[in-house]
């Protein structure tokens, strides 16, 4: 069987929500995120005022990335807080065939996620940092 993304997203941001007391971590939510519409996989908002997007997908790393580079600079319709870093994030392999409460352990005991941080900067031309498995992102 294997499970479908949405679901590893919202048990991605089940684990989320739980680090921080100060999150509020949308996972799939469709509508009402951003204005001038469109969705987020994963949207954390902290008191701080510094939402982050986290686009995920199971493998297309490219599509990730795409899609968390689109994110920038997109302002939230409930604060409008402007989104200054997203993530392009690909699932452990692993993950793919997890439901319930074994996924949502999987999540917290992996250490294998392929991601890539991007933050806007002033040029417009966005930065990119973090890991990625060699020769995938």
């Amino acid at each position: 069987m294997t499970t479908h993304e949405h679901t590893i997203n919202v048990g991605l941001g089940e684990v989320l929500s739980g680090l921080r007391q100060s999150w509020t971590v949308h996972a799939e939510e469709i509508g009402g995120l951003l204005i001038d519409g469109g969705r987020v996989d994963i949207l954390i908002e902290d008191v701080s005022g510094w939402p982050v997007a986290i686009e995920a997908e199971r493998e297309n790393h490219a599509a990730a990335e795409a899609d968390a580079i689109a994110r920038l600079g997109r302002s939230l319709a409930n604060t409008g807080a402007t989104i200054e870093a997203a993530i392009a994030l690909v699932h452990p392999e692993h993950l793919l065939s997890l439901t319930g409460d074994a996924l949502r352990e999987a999540i917290r005991s992996s250490r294998d996620f392929e991601y890539a941080l991007y933050s806007r900067r002033l040029n417009g031309c966005p930065l990119r940092a973090g890991y990625a498995a060699p020769s995938t992102i």
